[in-house]
């Protein structure tokens, strides 16, 4: 938690950093964050892939953001994990819980650029703000959707949906 007054946790490349070929293939792994009240001025997660995030593994942590902004002030939106930007990687064995705050406040949150990424075996509790994992491609992004695999997840007490898929989305597998 916050460590010396720390309001995030790990953050993935920027947009011209991934344009450069930086934040692909790295893991977090057996980690906790659990990410303090308006912790962002804009989106954020306890974990975010954000842009090109080739291979990237997120496994077995837990994640929470129990007193997320709702963004109606800033327009900040929230997860337990983002996921936008994962290519190819794999989100599985987290614990993501209690994320709250506004109707945009999602368990696990995949965004334009998402492909041929594997969300598996996580336990999502209380995502009392949105939807425990929700796909939305705002950019329509033509590879977004294209080979996604969401199965296997348990998904307890959310404010909207379980899981949805909204947007330009394609060949995404749902399944259990």
């Amino acid at each position: 938690e916050g460590a010396l007054g720390a309001t995030g946790g790990i953050h993935g490349i920027n947009s011209a950093g991934a344009a450069s070929g930086y934040g692909q293939y790295w893991s977090v792994s057996g980690l906790r964050v659990k990410s303090r009240d308006n912790a962002a001025s804009s989106d954020g997660a306890p974990i975010g892939v954000q842009n090109g995030g080739l291979g990237v593994r997120l496994t077995d942590n837990e994640t929470s953001w129990s007193d997320a902004n709702d963004g109606a002030a800033t327009g900040a939106l929230s997860a337990g994990i983002d996921g936008g930007g994962l290519s190819s990687g794999i989100i599985a064995f987290n614990y993501v819980h209690d994320v709250t705050g506004g109707n945009q406040n999602h368990g696990i949150y995949m965004s334009g650029g998402s492909a041929n990424a594997e969300i598996k075996y996580n336990w999502i509790y209380n995502a009392a703000g949105g939807a425990g994992i929700q796909f939305f491609n705002s950019t329509f992004v033509l590879a977004f959707g294209n080979g996604n695999s969401v199965h296997h997840n348990y998904i307890d007490t959310t404010h909207k949906y379980g899981i949805r898929l909204s947007g330009d989305i394609y060949e995404c597998d749902v399944y259990n």
